[in-house]
This record gives C-alpha cells, structure tokens and sequence, in this order.
C-alpha cells in the first residue's frame, strides 16, 4: 500500500504519468518476491555481533551502489526511490541529499509507528553511501 502512495505522490509531483512510474507496481512485486526467495535462501543471521555488523555494513554498500547505478542508467525504480527522484527533479537537489530527508522521514514514521504498535525496529538509511558514490562518479569525471 505504501508503495502505491508513492507512486501516486510521483504523480503529484511531477505532475504527468510516464511509463516507468507504472513499471514500478509491478517491478515492487518482483522484487518482494526476490526479497522473499533470499530469506529462504540465505541462513539466519549469525551470533556474532561482529559478524552482524559487517554483513549489515556489506549490505547497505550493495544497496547504495545498486540504487545509486539504477538512478544513473534511468533504470525502472522501485517507488521508494522513484518518488526521491521526483524529488531530486523538482526541487534540483542532491540526490543523496534527499534520499537522506527521505530516509530520516521514514525511519522517524517507522519508529512512531512501531512505539504506538509496539512493533519490533527496523530500518536502513544508505543516502550517505550513496552521496560517497556521488562524490567517486564526479572525481572519476574531472580526472
């Protein structure tokens, strides 16, 4: 349901339907049940903390990186970061930046949420691994 309000925000502000904000519906069921498939696949989480710490580490650098190489090749985004780039478009911001906003919005949304449904924490914010992307792609561009 979220993801359908994003798109719907997508629309709103960009003010025009375009194909690939349609992709995204479907793309965001693939990749659930991508999602879905790795948890059955990959084992639960190990009991070192240390451990822990780096496959987290590892996996926001992957996210990052795969985020940060959909948006450069105008590939079909999932709507989280199809609505940031609306965003990004309109106000001409930093991607990063506000994928940050973003990010810090959701994770503020998602601890009231689970405070008042006492409902377990989660949450990833990678707009700052995305930013050092950003910074590696321009130095790659002026060298």
């Amino acid at each position: 349901m979220l993801y359908m309000v994003l798109v719907v925000a997508q629309l709103l502000i960009e003010r025009k339907l375009k194909m690939d904000m349609l992709l995204e519906v479907p793309f965001s069921f693939i990749m659930g049940y991508i999602l879905d498939l790795y948890q059955i696949i990959i084992p639960a989480s190990p009991e070192s903390l240390g451990l822990r710490i780096v496959i987290l580490l590892a996996g926001n650098i992957c996210i990052a990186f795969g985020v940060y190489t959909m948006v450069q090749s105008h590939l079909v985004l999932a709507p989280v970061d199809g609505v940031i780039l609306s965003i990004f478009n309109h106000y001409n911001k930093a991607y990063s930046l506000c994928k940050n906003c973003f990010d810090i919005t959701m994770i503020a949304a998602t601890i009231i949420l689970c405070l008042v449904t006492r409902s377990p924490l989660y949450g990833i914010c990678v707009g700052r691994i995305i930013k050092w992307f950003e910074i590696k792609q321009v130095s790659l561009i002026r060298s």
